[in-house]
């Protein structure tokens, strides 16, 4: 599963607020993203775990995240179903280090050639890389909410 939880893009892309409004790079012209990505907490992809379950009971989940929260949150959980590249140390700004992408990169190549099925976010870069590094070979799904699904009405607690 990829989870893209991070939906302000001042601590998703470092330094984007000094771009002026005109520069195409800059959050205007980044879309709705706090509006979709919302769309994307860890809580969404639970029912589509459950379902996994059912039909697998030795299921388990590798999990991806630009959210330490979704993977502990998963991991409490599903203590025994979740593998993580372990990532940690590499949120907000420490993503960018080289040290970060690289494992990133590792944990995507592992995801996309060693996965039998993708459960992936929408408005994320990260999962269309995911669909392509598999060629399109692995069979994938939105883990999102459905964009008519009110995020408030359906998980009104996290808001609380």
């Amino acid at each position: 599963m990829h989870i893209r939880m991070m939906t302000d893009i001042r601590k998703d892309v470092p330094g984007i607020e000094n771009y002026s409004q005109e520069n195409p790079a800059s959050a205007a012209h980044m879309g709705p993203v706090e509006q979709e990505r919302s769309r994307c907490h860890y809580e969404a992809f639970m029912p589509h775990m459950e379902q996994c379950i059912r039909e697998n009971p030795k299921v388990s989940f590798f999990v991806a995240s630009d959210s330490s929260l979704a993977v502990s949150a998963l991991r409490a959980r599903y203590p025994e179903r979740i593998i993580s590249g372990g990532l940690e140390g590499c949120e907000g700004e420490l993503r960018r280090r080289t040290n970060c992408l690289q494992s990133c990169l590792a944990e995507f190549l592992v995801f996309s050639r060693e996965t039998s099925f993708m459960i992936l976010s929408e408005w994320s870069s990260a999962s269309e890389l995911l669909i392509r590094l598999s060629q399109d070979t692995v069979p994938h799904k939105t883990g999102c909410l459905k964009k008519s699904s009110s995020l408030r009405a359906r998980l009104g607690r996290l808001w609380a």
